[in-house]
């Protein structure tokens, strides 16, 4: 067992702040006077910051202990100090501060005051020692360079011999050279969602909301509202009546209806095209997902285990993982589901202002979030995907997706 760096001071900066707010003393600031510039710890800073100090060191005991007793055959320690340091307090007599624990400013401190005790005391110039308790080695940097002959000065340093040896100096070469074989696993997160995962394949569509676009704040603005009119659309097509959802005047009543019961709030309820959810369910698309109102599922959230190389192909990277049996936990909402006893077939609502052209650029983009909603959904549900849309409510377009 290693224990390595015990000089390392103890990270002490919250004990410097202006304020310090404790359990017991509450808010205790520095305080300044009247008439001068520079601030003085109050009694409350003072006490506090006394006791957080011995709280903390107590900590730091507590960690010392866990790690010191975890070793089974031999601990080793290692610590940077000063000369100086090492001749006053490792070899002392264990005699200087009243309380040698409260005052450490790192574990070596410790570590010093119970050699000092129980093992110091001999000579300051020795380089090593032993007791029945511990062995010791103290190793001076400056004796670890090599200082050139005075005949040759510039002749380069001896190697040490464990370098010299043509075998060693190959296995230092293979390691140093060694790749991770799964570099591509560490790229990509062991949980993710479908919405971050399709937007590493994707530009920023519409539903999105822009943020911090102080150059341009009308188009901010009209991002916004787009966001707003989206998720006001997607909310009331998660729960408006299957059964009634048909003409635009059944469908203003289903809105009525939702603000009542508070599902929609007004604000929202004025955004909602309701048109073009109309030309939705009069589509064949909308009709055959009435007929078969008894399956359908919407929003309906899941979380599935993907293969990486599956997870590559869906989203058409170039570097398709190796690892076959890696995987990551992917989380999603499919806005429509129909869940029929042998298949299931899927519908994704976009509320995105595109036609023609653009339209089937804007279609490719969002192809990967749907695939991976048919993986995903087949995965769990155990059966095949017989049809998956993308449906476009502006445009009035279904776009049919290969699942």
């Amino acid at each position: 067992m290693v224990i390595a760096d015990t000089g390392k001071a103890f990270n002490l900066s919250d004990l410097r702040a202006e304020i310090i707010l404790d359990d017991v003393y509450g808010i205790c600031p520095l305080i300044k006077p009247p008439k001068g510039a520079k601030r003085y710890p109050s009694l409350p800073y003072w006490l506090a910051r006394r006791r957080q100090r011995n709280e903390l060191l107590g900590e730091e005991l507590r960690l010392l202990y866990v790690a010191m007793t975890r070793a089974r055959d031999t601990l080793i320690l290692s610590s940077t100090i000063s000369k100086a340091r090492f001749e006053n307090l490792w070899m002392g007599d264990g005699n200087f501060l009243p309380n040698p624990i409260a005052a450490a400013g790192s574990v070596a401190d410790w570590l010093g005051f119970w050699f000092s005790r129980y093992v110091g005391g001999g000579d300051p110039g020795a380089k090593s020692g032993a007791s029945e308790l511990v062995r010791w080695q103290l190793h001076d940097d400056s004796a670890l360079a090599v200082a050139p002959s005075a005949e040759n000065s510039t002749a380069a340093p001896l190697l040490p011999a464990f370098l010299q040896s043509p075998e060693e100096m190959r296995k230092i070469r293979a390691r140093l050279v060694w790749n991770y074989p799964f570099v591509s696993a560490t790229r990509q997160p062991a949980k993710s969602s479908v919405s971050l995962l399709r937007q590493e394949t994707a530009l920023e569509d519409d539903e999105a909301v822009h943020y911090f676009d102080f150059q341009r704040p009308a188009v901010r603005m009209g991002f916004e509202k787009a966001a707003d009119a989206g998720s006001a659309t997607h909310s009331f097509l998660e729960r408006v009546s299957l059964e009634t959802a048909g003409s635009e005047p059944q469908l203003r009543r289903e809105i009525d209806r939702l603000v009542k019961e508070k599902a929609l709030t007004p604000e929202q309820a004025e955004l909602i095209s309701v048109e073009n959810v109309a030309r939705f369910w009069k589509s064949e698309l909308g009709r055959g997902i009435q007929s078969q109102a008894a399956f359908v599922e919407r929003e309906l959230p899941f979380t599935a285990k993907l293969r990486l190389n599956e997870l590559s192909s869906v989203l058409g990277r170039v570097d398709a993982t190796e690892e076959l049996d890696d995987f990551v936990v992917i989380q999603g909402i499919a806005d429509l589901a129909v869940l029929l006893p042998e298949s299931i077939q899927l519908v994704d609502f976009k509320t995105d202002n595109v036609a023609g052209a653009a339209l089937a650029e804007r279609a490719k983009q969002y192809e990967p979030q749907l695939k991976l909603y048919g993986l995903a959904l087949s995965r769990i549900y155990k059966r095949p995907v017989a049809g998956a849309w993308l449906y476009f409510l502006a445009a009035g377009k279904a776009v049919s997706v290969a699942a």
